[in-house]
């Protein structure tokens, strides 16, 4: 079995022989190299490529996290364990979010939990690879697709439009060909929608930045300025604030919740009402609208993809609010339908304190 390659970034030689001793001891072979400084200990990692590193959180010149930083620069994807001499829930906290996958007080690491540290630490980072691969191939994916079926689409489109406009066009013929060309219309949308689903579900991580919600639904607005006009639909905002987020993908997610309000608000004028509200866990979006509302027992099941209530005279692809879901949980939020105080739809966004 091949040894695990393990190095050690410590200015302590009494510590790392100390380490040594301990993979000797462990039920796994590994291969030690050994670094007494920071910048060694990225120059050996990009020499050796170890399986894992055992880095000291209290080095000279710049602590462990900023060592790690750096290499994972270069190898996003590297196993650390991180050590210290005295620990506290603050050192913790900025081990962890460095993205080191375990961390120990020197005077408590043994040779049995060293050695489970590292096989858990290389296993974790081998699948985050993993899932890494399989995201960047799920994208390549989605867009050869888009573009290899849309273009055949825009032919379709492009000669039902010429032909549609011949006046020798029987009225009958006329008809069939505006059924052939709706259809065509739709199947771009379900492209498209497609196409935003798997960008988000393969996503994994966002940038947080302060985003105000005010500015979100001025952009929704103009975004869907032609459908609002068409439909007479009004949308009321209040009580707004700033939140920490991603803004593209609040703007897709509020654009969602009120595009689907002005569809399916057929019976009057949609009135879709957008406000915040802060509770004990943090602060809560609300898209209220005066439409037929959704039924309790299915308030759970349209958020899956492709699920929808309603018949074809409604046009819709299935995936927009398993869209909002996504972007819900890439925010750490969570997204629920309930009973608006009207009696139609009122979604909920809960995002937790920043």
């Amino acid at each position: 079995m091949t040894p695990i390659r393990v190095l050690i970034i410590d200015d302590s030689e009494d510590d790392r022989e100390a380490f040594r001793r301990m993979l000797s001891r462990a039920a796994t072979s590994y291969d030690v190299v050994e670094a007494s400084s920071g910048d060694e200990g990225v120059r050996l990692h990009g020499e050796h490529l170890p399986d894992c590193i055992l880095l000291d959180y209290s080095l000279p010149g710049r602590n462990g996290v900023a060592v790690l930083e750096e290499i994972r620069k270069s190898h996003p994807f590297a196993a650390a364990v991180m050590l210290t001499g005295q620990g506290s829930e603050a050192v913790a906290v900025d081990v962890m979010k460095a993205g080191a996958q375990d961390y120990f007080t020197k005077d408590s690491v043994s040779s049995d939990t060293l050695d489970r540290a590292i096989a858990n630490a290389v296993a974790r980072q081998a699948l985050a690879a993993k899932l890494e691969q399989q995201r960047q191939s799920l994208e390549i994916f989605s867009r050869a697709m888009a573009h290899d079926l849309k273009e055949p689409l825009r032919t379709i489109r492009s000669f039902g439009s010429m032909i549609l406009d011949s006046d020798d066009l029987s009225d009958d013929n006329r008809t069939l060909m505006g059924h052939v060309l709706r259809a065509a219309g739709n199947m771009e949308a379900l492209i498209a929608a497609i196409t935003r689903y798997t960008r988000v579900e393969s996503q994994g991580r966002i940038t947080a930045e302060p985003v105000s919600i005010e500015d979100v639904v001025r952009q929704v607005r103009a975004n869907l300025l032609q459908q609002m006009e068409a439909s007479r639909a009004t949308l009321v905002d209040h009580d707004l604030s700033v939140i920490r987020g991603d803004s593209s993908l609040l703007v897709q997610l509020l654009q969602n919740l009120v595009s689907n309000a002005i569809r399916y608000g057929v019976a009057a004028p949609p009135v879709i009402d957008i406000s915040m509200n802060r509770t004990e866990s943090g602060v809560e979006l609300h898209v209220a609208d005066n439409g037929p509302g959704v039924p309790a027992a299915y308030r759970e099941a349209i958020f899956q993809p492709f699920k929808r209530l309603v018949g074809r005279d409604i046009e819709g692809t299935g995936l927009g609010l398993a869209i909002c879901r996504k972007i819900a949980e890439l925010h750490g939020a969570t997204i629920r339908c309930d009973e608006a105080p009207g009696g139609g739809a009122l979604f909920v966004i809960a995002f937790p304190v920043a």
